[in-house]
């Protein structure tokens, strides 16, 4: 088997290298290949975010997670409105 499960980051970087070299090649032949390594690339990118969430509380998840939006506390909360 060519491609196995990502398990380590210089396993990662390799498939995106080779990602990004068959995507350059713009040929329908690789299609397949490019479609299974962005699955495995999607798989492992999924699964450190998670990891990267689970290691944080609650006030450090919700930071990060406004810091990614791009939003402030202020902002954060004038969309999500007041409750009563």
């Amino acid at each position: 088997m060519k491609y196995k499960k990502i398990k380590s980051f210089p396993q990662y970087n390799e498939y995106c290298s080779l990602h990004e070299q068959l995507l350059v090649k713009n040929d329908k032949k690789y299609q397949d290949e490019i479609e299974l390594l962005e699955v495995l690339i999607e798989e492992f990118d999924n699964i450190m975010l998670k990891n990267k969430y689970e290691q944080l509380n609650p006030v450090e998840l919700l930071r990060n997670l406004l810091l990614e939006a791009g939003l402030n506390q202020n902002e954060f909360s004038k969309k999500m409105g007041t409750r009563e």
